[in-house]
């Protein structure tokens, strides 16, 4: 199980990222993926909706249960 997106800053040119049905508590972690389009973050236990501000091109976000 993943419990903090970390590691990620690299992947400049990911457009899909499916962190589903983990123990993420904070989006955090993405600030340098600008090409990021579709983020699924399912089943976490995220609670506040912050940390997207550097993913400019995000287009579906997902964050049910």
């Amino acid at each position: 199980m993943i419990d903090r997106i970390e590691g990620l800053t690299s992947l400049k040119n990911l457009i899909q990222l499916s962190l589903y049905n983990n123990q993420i508590m904070r989006i955090e972690g993405l600030e340098g993926l600008t090409s990021l389009r579709k983020l699924y973050l399912e089943k976490n236990h995220i609670d506040k909706l912050e940390g997207l501000t550097g993913c400019r091109n995000l287009e579906e976000l997902y964050l049910s249960g």
